[in-house]
């Protein structure tokens, strides 16, 4: 299961809309992927701002194909002049963002 909400953050004094994606664990399946990538985009497209926080607090497992999905949410956050940050992340599930690089791309916060 997936739970979104939507945020308003503030920072220089400027709200700034985030769409907030909780992943349900502690394994996270092709499903869930398809899932998430759709929500994400949908929710850029739908105006909902291209700032996007996922929690993987309760992930204990994410798949490495699922990089690539969140790599493409990425990918269309930046266009838009957003970001893409990972919160909660398990030390293993952190550890395959670390290994690939990956943790570079992407704003890693505990």
């Amino acid at each position: 299961m997936i739970a979104s909400s939507q945020d308003t953050q503030h920072g220089a004094g400027h709200p700034r809309p985030t769409h907030r994606l909780t992943l349900a664990g502690p394994r996270v399946d092709r499903q869930q992927l398809q899932r998430i990538e759709r929500d994400l985009l949908n929710a850029m497209i739908d105006g909902l701002g291209p700032h996007i926080t996922i929690d993987f607090s309760n992930v204990s497992f994410f798949p490495t194909v699922g990089l690539g999905v969140l790599i493409r949410c990425h990918q269309a956050a930046a266009t838009r002049g957003g970001k893409v940050e990972l919160v909660g992340l398990d030390e293993n599930v952190k550890q395959m963002f670390v290994v690939t690089q990956l943790h570079r791309l992407f704003d890693v916060s505990e």
